[in-house]
């Protein structure tokens, strides 16, 4: 599903159930769009790559496909923390500048995935995140869950200064 399909059914669909991946970050639940989640994986060690952005922790040979893997918690400007047997990796599709491609999204655990028919909330005020990452907002049991917009996150180019 390309980033234009997965807006227009978002527009078109307002009746349907949505799916989210519900994950933790420093104690707090942001959310992605389950259909953009390819697996889920345990931490294990990247190959760092020279004169990367900070968040990028390096690649990970996927099967024969090398993709990068951020720290999601540095790109949304959290303090970072040492990874565990417990760390999670999302490997989630993206479409880019570059075209559709996988990456992997380091996360402190995933306890939840929902459903839901509300309609997301485009309002983001005031957090202490870069709000252009994000989707919108929705209440799930009294709980406000950030819904992170994946295909922003990663820019087309890994390298500083190119």
């Amino acid at each position: 599903m390309t980033q234009e399909n997965r807006a227009v059914n978002h527009e078109v669909d307002r009746e349907k159930e949505y799916e989210y991946l519900i994950f933790n970050l420093d104690g707090e639940e942001y959310g992605i769009d389950l259909s953009c989640v390819a697996e889920i994986r345990c931490w294990e060690v990247v190959t760092r790559l020279p004169n990367q952005a900070s968040y990028i922790r390096g690649v990970l040979n996927l099967r024969g496909t090398i993709i990068p893997v951020l720290d999601l918690r540095e790109r949304l400007q959290m303090h970072c923390c040492d990874y565990t047997p417990e760390t999670i990796v999302l490997v989630v599709q993206i479409y880019d500048d570059l075209g559709e491609r996988k990456v992997g999204a380091v996360v402190d655990a995933v306890p939840d995935v929902v459903e839901t028919g509300v309609e997301v909330s485009a309002s983001t005020p005031g957090y202490d995140i870069d709000t252009e990452l994000l989707h919108g907002l929705i209440s799930v049991d009294g709980r406000i869950i950030r819904l992170l917009d994946m295909d922003k996150l990663l820019p087309g180019r890994l390298v500083e200064g190119d």
